[in-house]
C-alpha cells in the first residue's frame, strides 16, 4: 500500500513533491496500513486530483505534453481526471487483493531477484527456493547439462520492474533498522507487491500515452472517456490488477511509446532524434515480448514512403546524413537489445536474437494459421472476449477519413500481427484472460475507438457513455468469473452461461432498477443483497412459519449468511450457515409470544468445542442455544416485546466457525457454524 501511494503521488503531482510523498508514505506505513485507511487515502487522492483540476481550469492544454512522469498530469483538467479514476479503482483492487505471481510471473520475477539480491543471473537458487514445480523441468535439464536454469523468458519486464523492486528493498532495509521482523531476501510480499504495483503503473503509462496519441486527432474529453473505458473493457485491466505478474502491462506501455514515437517521426521524418527515440522504444518493446516485432511494420511503411517521395538524386547527395542516421538507429537498437541478446546467447539453444525460438514459437503453423479461432473462438478469441476490439478495428477504417496512410498502416500492422499469432503453436495464449497477446495493441484500439465515438456515439452523448460503460462492465464481470474459476482459462465455454452469471451478479448488486431506491434501503437495513428485496418484501404476513432449509420455499425467508442448498445421502435438504452471522426474515401478523425452534447439527470443531448460537430478534438479544454433537432439535420461547407486526429479523450469531473442508473432508473455504434442516416459528401455546 505504501508503494502504491508513493507511486500515485509522484505521478499525480510531479517530481517536485517526491520528498513529500516519500515522507507521507512512511507516515502511512506507521499508521498500520489497514483497508479502511487505504480507502480513505484513495478517496483523498482523487479529491486532491479534483482540486488540482479545478485550479487548472483556466489553463489551456499543453500543445505538446512531455513524457516525464511529473508532466503527465501537470496541467490536470477534467479530461485527465477521467483517466485517474480507473487508476485509483485498480490501485484499490490491487491493494485489496495483494500482489501475486502466476503463469510466467515467477520466471520473470526470478531474473530480477537474482540480479538485485544475488548480483548475478544464476537462477539455480531461485528455482530451488521460489519457482513453482510446474517449471522445474528447466532446472532438471540444466543440471543434466551442467548449467544454470535459463527459462528463455525476455528480460524486459524485469528491467521495467527494477525501480519498484529497488524501492521495496530500500523500504525493507529501513524497516529492519527499525526492528521490524521482515526478511530482505527478495522473495517476500513487499517485493512481489512492488513488482505488481510496477505493472499497474506501467499500464497507466500505456493509458496516458494512448490518450496522448488519440488527442492528436480528437477532442480531449472524448479521448479521455474512450481511453478510460478501453482500459476497463480490454484484457489490460486483468494484467493491471488481477494478474499483474505477467509482462503484458509493461509491454502495452512499450508499444504505446513506440506508436507515439512513430507518429512523431511521421510528422518530421528528417529529425534524427525522433528516429533514435523510436529505436529505443522498439528495442524495449522487443525485449519485453519478442513477438511484438510486428509493430515495426508501421515505421517500415513510413520509411518506404519517405524514400518513395524523396528524389534519388537528393538521397544520393545526402547519403552521408542518411548513413549516419541509419547507423545511429541501428546502434541504439542494438544497445537496447543487449539484455535480450545476452539472455539468448546464454540459453541452451543459443542465438543472437533468439530467432530459433521465435520461429519455433511463432511460425509453427505458418501454412495453416488459426486466424478464425484467434478472433472468434470462446477460447480466448479477440472479438468474442473483447467486443470493444470490434469498435477499434471499425474505427481504424473511419480514421482513414482523417489520415488514410495512418489508418492503412495500423490495419496492416494488426493484420500481420494476427497472422503471426494465429500461426503460433499456442494461438489461444494458453493460461490467458481473453486474447492476451493482443493486449499490447491497446493504443491502436483506443485510437480506433475514439474514431468510432467521434463518428457514431457523439450524439447523443449519453448513449455513447452507456455503450462504453456496458463494454467495460462486461469485461469486469468476465474477470470476476475467471478469477472464481467459473470460466476456463484455456478451453471453450458457453457465453450464454457466462452472460447469465453476469446478469445474476449485476442483479444481486443493484436489485430491480424500477423499484429503486427501495431495494437499496432494504439491503442496507438487513445486510443482504438488493435482490433479496423481491423475494421478501411485501409477502403476506403469517401467524407462524416453518422454513424447510435447502428447498425452493426457503428463498422467501432467508436473510444473510446462508450458503447454497444441499442434500444429504438420505435426501434431507439443508443449508450451512456461512460466516459469523445468519438471519431469517419473517413477516408476522401481530406482536405476541412465539416459540422459535430448529432441527440441525453443529459443525465439527478440531478441538471439540461446543457451538453456541446467540439469538437476536429485531436487534434485541434474547439468549443462546448450546449445541452438542449430532443432529438435534431445540426450541426457545420469546416474549412479545421484541416482535412487531410486519417484517421481523431473527439473527443468529455463532461462537466460532471452521472451514467447511474440516467438516466434509474436501477443499472448501466456506466458514461454517451449523447445518440447518428446519427453522420454525409458532405462537406460544400452540402445538408444533
Amino acid at each position: 500500500m505504501v508503494l502504491a501511494l508513493f507511486a500515485f503521488v509522484i505521478v499525480a503531482f510531479g517530481a517536485r513533491t517526491r520528498l513529500l510523498s516519500a515522507l507521507f508514505a512512511f507516515a502511512v506505513a506507521a499508521a498500520g496500513g489497514r483497508g479502511h485507511l487505504l480507502l480513505f487515502i484513495v478517496l483523498a487522492g482523487f479529491a486532491l486530483l479534483a482540486l488540482r483540476a479545478w485550479r487548472n481550469r483556466t489553463l489551456a492544454p499543453a500543445p505538446s505534453p512531455g513524457l516525464r512522469p511529473g508532466s503527465w498530469l501537470r496541467r490536470l483538467g477534467f479530461p485527465e481526471l477521467v483517466l485517474a479514476g480507473p487508476f485509483l479503482l485498480l490501485l484499490l483492487v490491487l491493494s485489496a487483493r495483494g500482489g501475486r505471481l502466476e503463469v510466467d510471473g515467477p520466471l520473470l520475477f526470478a531474473q530480477l531477484r537474482s540480479a538485485v539480491i544475488d548480483h548475478d543471473l544464476d537462477l539455480t537458487n531461485e528455482f530451488a527456493e521460489f519457482v513453482p514445480e510446474r517449471y522445474q523441468y528447466w532446472a532438471v535439464e540444466a543440471r543434466q547439462l551442467g548449467r544454470s536454469p535459463n527459462p528463455t523468458v525476455e528480460p524486459g519486464p524485469a528491467i521495467l520492474w527494477a525501480p519498484f523492486f529497488f524501492l521495496a528493498h530500500g523500504l525493507v532495509l529501513l524497516a529492519q533498522l527499525g526492528g521490524a521482523p521482515v526478511a530482505a531476501d527478495g522473495y517476500g510480499p513487499p517485493y512481489v507487491n512492488a513488482v505488481c504495483l510496477g505493472s499497474l503503473v506501467w499500464a497507466f503509462v500505456a493509458v496516458i500515452l494512448a490518450y496522448r496519441i488519440a488527442r492528436r486527432f480528437f477532442p480531449p474529453l472524448l479521448c479521455a472517456t474512450c481511453t478510460a473505458a478501453a482500459w476497463l473493457a480490454t484484457p489490460l485491466v486483468w494484467y493491471s490488477a488481477f494478474e499483474p505478474g505477467m509482462a503484458h502491462a509493461p509491454a502495452a506501455a512499450a508499444v504505446s511509446a513506440f506508436v507515439w514515437s512513430w507518429l512523431r517521426v511521421r510528422d518530421d521524418p528528417m529529425r534524427r532524434k525522433l528516429w533514435l527515440f523510436l529505436a529505443l522504444a522498439g528495442g524495449v518493446l522487443v525485449s519485453i515480448q519478442r513477438y511484438d516485432v510486428y509493430f515495426f511494420l508501421g515505421p517500415a511503411f513510413t520509411l518506404a514512403a519517405l524514400l518513395w517521395r524523396t528524389p534519388w538524386p537528393q538521397v544520393f547527395r545526402s547519403r552521408r546524413a542518411w548513413a549516419t542516421t541509419a547507423g545511429a538507429v541501428l546502434l541504439t537498437l542494438g544497445l537496447t537489445l543487449v539484455p535480450l541478446i545476452y539472455a539468448n546467447l546464454s540459453s541452451r539453444h543459443a542465438s543472437l536474437l533468439g530467432e530459433s525460438n521465435l520461429v519455433a514459437f511463432t511460425l509453427r503453423n505458418l501454412a495453416h494459421p488459426h486466424v478464425s479461432e484467434l478472433l472468434f473462438s470462446s477460447r480466448n478469441g479477440l472479438f468474442s472476449w473483447t467486443p470493444v476490439a470490434y469498435l477499434g478495428v471499425l474505427g481504424l477504417t473511419l480514421l482513414g477519413r482523417r489520415d488514410r496512410g495512418l489508418a492503412a498502416s495500423l490495419l496492416l500492422t494488426l493484420a500481420f500481427g494476427v497472422y503471426l499469432l494465429a500461426a503460433s503453436y499456442s494461438w489461444s495464449g494458453a493460461w490467458s484472460f481473453g486474447s492476451r497477446r493482443l493486449t499490447e495493441a491497446f493504443a491502436v484500439f483506443v485510437l480506433g475507438l475514439c474514431a468510432v465515438a467521434a463518428q457514431l456515439l457523439a450524439r447523443p452523448a449519453a448513449l455513447g457513455l452507456l455503450a462504453l460503460g456496458g463494454l467495460a462492465a462486461w469485461n469486469l464481470l468476465l474477470a470476476v468469473q475467471v478469477r472464481q474459476g467459473e470460466i476456463p482459462r484455456d478451453d471453450t465455454f458457453a457465453f450464454s452461461e457466462a452472460g447469465a452469471r453476469a446478469v445474476r451478479r449485476v442483479y444481486e448488486s443493484i436489485g430491480h432498477p424500477p423499484a429503486a431506491p427501495a431495494p437499496w434501503i432494504f439491503a442496507w437495513t438487513y445486510g443482504v443483497s438488493p435482490e433479496r428485496f423481491d423475494r421478501v418484501f411485501g409477502r403476506e404476513p403469517t401467524t407462524k412459519a416453518t422454513v424447510a432449509m435447502g428447498t425452493p420455499a426457503d428463498e422467501s425467508f432467508l436473510g444473510r449468511g446462508w450458503s447454497y442448498p444441499e442434500s444429504g445421502p438420505d435426501g434431507t435438504s439443508f443449508r450451512w450457515s456461512e460466516g459469523d452471522e445468519s438471519s431469517l426474515l419473517v413477516p408476522l401478523v401481530e406482536r405476541r409470544e412465539y416459540v422459535l425452534s430448529f432441527r440441525g447439527e453443529p459443525s465439527r470443531h478440531p478441538a471439540g468445542l461446543l457451538q453456541t448460537v446467540a439469538v437476536k430478534v429485531n436487534g434485541r438479544a434474547i439468549r443462546a442455544w448450546t449445541l452438542a454433537k449430532g443432529v438435534q432439535t431445540q426450541s426457545m420461547e420469546i416474549d412479545a416485546a421484541p416482535w412487531k407486526s410486519g417484517l421481523n429479523e431473527v439473527r443468529f450469531t455463532y461462537g466460532w466457525t471452521v472451514e467447511a473442508g474440516e467438516v466434509n473432508g474436501a477443499p472448501d473455504r466456506r466458514q461454517v457454524a451449523w447445518r440447518v434442516e428446519r427453522l420454525a416459528l409458532r405462537p406460544a401455546g400452540e402445538p408444533e
